[in-house]
């Protein structure tokens, strides 16, 4: 049985290391600074596995990652090291949530603020950028603006559209929602057709928010898989498009739950960690600079000058 899980954990591994874009045949370095080998002291590898063998292959075949290879022919594949770009440079990922006035939480930004905070980065030569062309340079060298900011919004409520997407294309920038699939359509989020709206005007990326939101390090395994490799099925046949990027609930993420996304193949996962996100953090465990509600436009400004 031991041998068995053994055998699991190289598998996810391994799998962990292709690309989610049928375009690269590599991985970025998270899964290898995270999922197969952690570096940070915020992921402590188990000292047995604890997802049973029969729960992994299930999601790992329902999601199609082993296409006509057999599971004995992966764990056999070489892991190669995918080559980053050595003068990658960390990228501020702001992190907002709802845009509105009517709940009074400090994960709420009013719309004349978040109006005023983009008119600033627009003013002070920020570019926004999306998750494929943060790959793009960290993997390939391809070149960043010379301000890049990458915009992110969780939950995917009704007001990222309502309020925020017609200042964002004011403006011409970029962001990523990152939804809860089992949420899309019901009174205070997202729909598909404003999901569809957004994506087709190039400025909008969708991302995974798992199903139901759950914290994904307490529950059970089989769930966690549901919740991970679900939420990219499901919002993939929203969008026709691939999903890339994945958000843990409420930030928490521990060694089982980042190979499970990896297995599920996300390219990039977002932390609730403070600071500029860095290649070296891992790309499955990135940091990100929380916008909250109080905060002012003055010391906005100074974040980011």
């Amino acid at each position: 049985m031991y041998k068995a899980i053994a055998n699991l954990s190289i598998i996810i591994t391994i799998l962990s290391l292709v690309g989610c874009n049928t375009n690269y045949k590599t991985q970025p370095s998270s899964i290898k600074s995270t999922a197969s080998h952690p570096q940070s002291k915020n992921i402590t590898p188990p000292k047995k596995p604890s997802i049973s063998s029969s729960i992994a292959k299930k999601y790992i075949k329902k999601s199609n990652l082993l296409g006509k290879k057999s599971v004995k022919a992966i764990a056999k594949t070489p892991i190669i090291k995918p080559l980053l770009n050595p003068f990658s440079q960390p990228v501020p990922i702001l992190m907002y949530h709802s845009i509105g006035v009517k709940r009074r939480n400090n994960l709420l930004v009013a719309p004349d603020k978040f109006a005023a905070q983009i008119k600033h980065l627009h003013k002070a030569g920020y570019q926004s950028i999306c998750f494929q062309t943060l790959e793009n340079h960290w993997k390939f060298g391809k070149p960043l603006p010379a301000k890049p900011i990458l915009l992110t919004f969780d939950d995917g409520y009704k007001d990222n559209y309502t309020i925020a997407y017609p200042i964002l294309k004011k403006y011409r920038f970029k962001a990523t929602i990152f939804v809860i699939s089992n949420f899309v359509g019901d009174a205070n989020h997202l729909s598909q057709k404003q999901i569809k709206e957004m994506m087709n005007s190039g400025l909008i990326d969708i991302g995974a928010h798992t199903k139901t939101h759950p914290d994904l390090t307490t529950v059970p395994s089989e769930k966690m898989y549901r919740e991970i490799f679900g939420s990219r099925q499901i919002i993939t046949k929203y969008t026709g498009k691939p999903v890339i990027a994945f958000a843990y609930p409420i930030g928490r993420y521990n060694y089982e739950v980042v190979k499970a996304t990896g297995a599920a193949r996300y390219k990039f996962a977002v932390t609730t960690k403070p600071g500029y996100a860095n290649a070296k953090q891992g790309w499955l465990t990135l940091h990100r600079v929380r916008i909250n509600g109080d905060l002012s436009l003055a010391a906005f400004s100074r974040m980011f000058p």
